[in-house]
């Protein structure tokens, strides 16, 4: 019985980083904790306005989903500066 033997993995091409503009790096730190607090925040309160108006009930839902998402905020920039600090 012939077993063919399969080659033994390569090793792993190793590429040279270029070096990164610190003012690139900061503007897009920037931009990614900008989106992460007002995206669940303006979500909240769009839909909170909309359900209240559709159940009649002002300013709770509002109020509710507005906290809910400064909640969700908080969250993902914990886990943004989290991810930084490794």
């Amino acid at each position: 019985m012939n077993i063919i033997m399969s080659q033994s993995p390569t090793k792993p091409k190793t590429t040279k980083q270029e070096p990164v503009n610190p003012a690139l790096l900061l503007t897009m730190t920037a931009l990614d904790t900008t989106w992460r607090l007002f995206v669940p925040t303006l979500v909240g309160v769009i839909v909170g306005i909309n359900l209240d108006h559709l159940w009649n009930i002002e300013p709770i839902m509002t109020i509710s989903l507005l906290l809910v998402g400064v909640l969700i905020a908080a969250g993902l920039i914990y886990r943004q500066v989290k991810g930084v600090q490794r």
